[in-house]
């Protein structure tokens, strides 16, 4: 579970719709990345309504992905990301969300491609 002290707030997301930020995207997610220097790594889940009906679904969608992605960022510094559930992202399994988040990620951090998955 990621604290509340990683976790972005309002004005957060008004600061960001100012600066640059990268985009990779995969078959079940989206991810931006933005500069957050000086302060420890931070991040939010969005699935909309639209995307994914249901609240419970919704809830369960981001407490995977949080799951998966706390431990890859709880050491980090300076950046923060804002990932974004795509429509495929409801019926996947566990196992489908963590090959997708992990794959994203790995593409940041080796600085590829905008496009994060293969087939």
């Amino acid at each position: 579970m990621i604290p509340r002290v990683r976790s972005l707030k309002d004005e957060h997301f008004k600061q960001f719709a100012k600066s640059r930020s990268r985009t990779h995207h995969g078959d079940l997610f989206s991810v931006r990345l933005y500069a957050l220097l000086g302060q420890p790594a931070k991040g939010a889940i969005v699935v909309a309504a639209k995307v994914v009906k249901g609240a419970s679904k919704r809830n369960l969608l981001k407490r995977r992905a949080r799951a998966i992605l706390y431990p890859r960022i709880k050491n980090a510094d300076g950046f923060s990301l804002v990932v974004y559930a795509k429509h495929g992202a409801a019926t996947a399994s566990y196992q489908e969300i963590a090959d997708d988040l992990n794959r994203i990620v790995s593409a940041m951090i080796n600085g590829s491609g905008q496009r994060a998955h293969t087939k």
